[in-house]
């Protein structure tokens, strides 16, 4: 993967608390007009007195300001900002060397690192969940690190697992935590701290070569942006770029609800991480949305249309993974465009003109129900055999024989009404749930109907977000 579109995702076993904090930061370290503008106009705030160059205690600043206007709610952005400092001091280091002979190398971070600083703030502070999780406690500064003991690690080995990082994978017994443990005590004190834990991590996925370690063993060898140039360049429509051949990245958690599972296909995690971070409640999907919606509103009037909506779906997918595969993803989930629009257009109707349209307060639900109904086709059509997308009128369908045949490949597509098939007897029961006219045959709507029912009944975070309820999910402290 190329080293400036690899980029880093937490684990599915992430807590609340670090896929909060990373979501914030996400943006500023995409490589578009979007992102660059928006790491400019952050750097040029943080470096207060002009000089090119920023402290650690000014990144800090930047730090408690960002989480501060993505979350108002004041009390949250403090507990975020408080629970993961003891590791930014880490990812400054990772990021003021990254220019050699630089002359902001020793104690500063000019502009051209500051892109990676944001990436590995969040690389660090996923780090340091696990490290706080295993201790049991909330970390000091980094000069006073939490320490673990070898009974806490043997205590709460299993729960590193899923995490993100290859070096903690293999941990499948307390012999194997003993041997790890080991490994990390560098100095053999019986404890490791977090700069130990830290500095395993980085040295085993630099080894493995995962796109992690490409990303904590780069160097950048020449600025090519300053933060004081302003282009008038016109506005991208906010979708991140993926150069050709880019490998897909597993997407983090979409609008705090729902995580793809292992089995879906590559095809559906490019088409969700072109739309994803336009779900995200943060300042910097609302600027990425306000773009975005400029460009899909064509006429200005405010509302766009199903039509508008799917030629700006077309022209997304084009921009971020290029031509002919964007193409290629535009046809395989355009049957789901429909349904994420009918899901989205009555959440904020501002009129009874407006029934048809999607106004901007939908526009980021629309964006969560793309990814989302796109995951429900992407398990659909495994089981039905795929090929190019028709409209809702002219669904696919699934017999009752490609249903008992296929059902076993989409049991871990994240959805609670997949999870539980275990066997003939509960797949064939839930073909005659799914099959709500009893015509033998499964539509593309009841199956998505289906699946949304389920999420409601089992009460899962994913439940009302379908639904169409707005409030904000909420995570505990």
């Amino acid at each position: 993967m190329s080293s400036e579109t690899a980029d880093f995702a937490v684990g599915d076993a992430a807590s609340e608390f670090v896929r909060d904090f990373v979501i914030v930061f996400e943006p500023h370290g995409i490589k578009t007009p979007d992102g660059t503008k928006m790491r400019r106009e952050a750097f040029s705030s943080t470096d207060g007195n002009g000089s090119g160059k920023v402290s650690l205690a000014e990144m800090e600043t930047f730090i408690a300001e960002t989480l501060k206007k993505a979350y108002p709610d004041e009390e949250k952005g403090q507990i975020l900002f408080a629970r993961f400092r003891p590791c930014y001091l880490y990812a400054f280091k990772n990021a003021k060397n990254l220019i050699p002979g630089s002359g902001s190398a020793d104690d500063f971070i000019s502009f051209a690192e500051f892109r990676m600083f944001t990436i590995y703030l969040r690389i660090y502070t996923a780090m340091y969940d696990m490290f706080v999780n295993i201790d049991g406690g909330d970390g000091k500064d980094a000069d006073d690190d939490s320490r673990i003991e070898l009974a806490e690690f043997l205590k709460n080995f299993e729960s590193i697992k899923g995490l993100g990082f290859v070096a903690l994978e293999g941990v499948n017994s307390e012999d194997d935590a003993k041997e790890i443990f080991h490994k990390i005590d560098t100095n053999e004190g019986g404890m490791i701290l977090f700069s130990e834990w830290s500095s395993f991590l980085k040295k085993e996925e630099i080894k493995n070569n995962t796109i992690t370690g490409s990303l904590l063993n780069m160097k950048v060898t020449k600025p090519k942006v300053s933060p004081k140039k302003v282009t008038r360049q016109k506005i991208s429509p906010g979708i991140p770029v993926t150069k050709k051949g880019a490998k897909s990245i597993a997407p983090v958690k979409i609008s705090g609800a729902y995580t793809p599972g292992s089995a879906v296909s590559s095809n559906l995690l490019d088409f969700i991480n072109t739309f994803r971070l336009l779900a995200e409640k943060t300042t910097g999907g609302y600027e990425l949305r306000k773009t975005a919606f400029k460009s899909c509103d064509g006429n200005g009037s405010g509302q766009s249309s199903l039509a508008e909506v799917d030629g700006y779906i077309q022209s997304a997918l084009k921009r971020k993974c290029g031509n002919e595969k964007g193409e290629t993803l535009y046809k395989v989930f355009r049957p789901c465009y429909i349904v994420a629009f009918g899901a989205a257009k009555p959440i904020a109707n501002l009129s009874k003109a407006d029934d048809d349209f999607i106004n901007f307060a939908e526009f980021r639900v629309l964006h969560a129900y793309l990814c989302i109904y796109a995951s429900m086709l992407d398990a659909f059509s495994l089981i039905d055999g795929g090929g190019a997308g028709v409209d809702k009128d002219d669904d696919r369908r699934l017999s009752k024989d490609e249903w008992m045949t296929g059902y076993k490949n989409v049991t871990d597509f994240g959805f609670v009404g997949l999870n539980k098939m275990s066997d003939d007897s509960q797949a064939e029961d839930i073909f005659t749930k799914m099959d709500s006219d009893g015509k033998g045959m499964v539509l593309l709507k009841e199956f998505c109907h289906y699946l949304k029912t389920c999420e409601l009944d089992a009460k899962t975070p994913l439940g009302p977000l379908l639904s169409g309820n707005l409030t904000p999910y909420k995570v505990s402290h």
